[in-house]
């Protein structure tokens, strides 16, 4: 069951003088966070909760911690923010997370400036399959030709139990690019929407076991990139990876020398004429999923449009809220728009890198966790600010 937890963000401003090194002064903003749980929660201590206070034009941040009572302030300088918060606790053998954010706050720092932000916290789980790496930029050669058909995302089994990726399904969203506000987020829809494909594993339940700490690695052309003469790039050719390629989808097929027998991902969903089912190399954003129901049924009653673009006839699949496993922002600026809601992911992954750099974005080992268990146990709070740093080269390079 679904809990909201309401911050109630008074935001009251005093000016603070300070020198600048051009002899100017500089204003900052006193915000005063007040965290207000649901009355069907009951949480006694809310103590040393981490409210964050990111600039989105200059990329700045300011933190500060909750007492007892749920109380905090923070000074800041003007500028648009990005208020988060998190707050992850045990009780009868379960884990809770709340996660929420609001964007766009513009702080003035003017003694007369009273605003109050509301920012609603949803309850979210830890699932069993989550994104442990998404490669999505592309590598450039030594001849400075950039590369952008080797992108992969790599799933992993979090759990101690095992998982099967028998229906699961992947999308990347849209807006493509998070330079754009998401119709569909601003207009807060209880789903999110693919963009161009989605795609579904096969199998009837437990064909496809992926035991504790497993991987699988998933990507649009499973070939060799590296022998086709890209030495930047990944063998993404291996035995046991899956391509998402379906042959009659009229889509682009790369070949390599020696490329082995696939396993595919079935297309479950197409749209428009896009023969290349590669994601943004900026700022995408991924999720998977599991439909409830039946799948014709679901496909005949999930399309939707964009209705702020009256002129276009694009569709798009909704992928409801509830049957997500795991969803990943990817950023590449802190002042880009968000496509999922909290309870999904509270943050971004982000990777300033250039398109063409070499560069993913990967989960964060949790130490503890993985010396306890014996194999490997990524860091999962639903918020890929904390959860994702980025790699170079991408964890596939040999």
């Amino acid at each position: 069951m679904s809990s909201r937890i309401k911050i109630l963000l008074a935001l009251l401003t005093l000016t603070l003088a300070y020198c600048t090194d051009e002899g100017g002064t500089a204003q900052y903003t006193q915000v005063v966070v007040q965290l207000q749980f649901s009355d069907d929660e009951s949480i006694d201590d809310l103590e040393g909760i981490t409210i964050t206070a990111t600039n989105t034009d200059r990329g700045l941040q300011y933190t500060a911690n909750t007492n007892a009572s749920g109380t905090t302030e923070i000074n800041v300088e003007p500028g648009k923010y990005t208020f988060s918060a998190q707050h992850k606790y045990s009780a009868d053998n379960k884990v809770y997370i709340f996660n929420g954010s609001t964007s766009d706050v513009l702080l003035f720092g003017t003694s007369d400036n009273t605003e109050t932000v509301d920012i609603e916290m949803a309850q979210s789980t830890q699932n069993q399959i989550v994104f442990r790496e998404i490669y999505y930029t592309g590598c450039t050669g030594s001849d400075g030709t950039r590369y952008l058909h080797d992108q992969y995302v790599i799933l992993h089994n979090n759990s101690s139990d095992t998982a099967y990726l028998d229906s699961i399904c992947l999308a990347h969203l849209y807006p493509t690019r998070a330079t754009s506000k998401s119709y569909f987020a601003e207009n807060d829809f209880d789903y999110t929407v693919a963009f161009n494909f989605a795609w579904q594993f096969p199998g009837n339940g437990t064909d496809y076991p992926l035991a504790p700490g497993e991987d699988a690695v998933v990507a649009p052309n499973c070939i060799d990139h590296v022998a086709l003469g890209n030495e930047n790039s990944v063998d993404l050719s291996k035995s046991g990876y899956w391509a998402c390629y379906s042959n009659g989808a009229n889509l682009t097929k790369q070949t390599s020398p020696a490329t082995p027998e696939k396993l595919t991902l079935n297309l479950l969903w197409k749209q428009g004429s896009a023969t290349s089912c590669i994601s943004s190399c900026f700022d995408p954003a991924f999720v998977i999923w599991k439909i409830k129901g039946d799948v014709d049924e679901y496909l005949d009653n999930s399309i939707c449009m964009d209705a702020s673009k009256t002129n276009s006839t694009m569709t798009f699949l909704q992928i409801p809220f509830d049957w997500i496993y795991d969803g990943v922002e990817c950023f590449d600026a802190t002042n880009r728009n968000k496509r999922l809601p909290s309870q999904i992911d509270n943050g971004y992954a982000l990777n300033e890198a250039s398109i063409g750099s070499g560069t993913s974005v990967v989960r964060i080992v949790d130490e503890e966790a993985t010396a306890e268990a014996g194999y490997t146990i990524y860091q999962d709070t639903n918020d890929s600010s904390s959860d994702f740093v980025t790699s170079y080269p991408p964890t596939l390079k040999e």
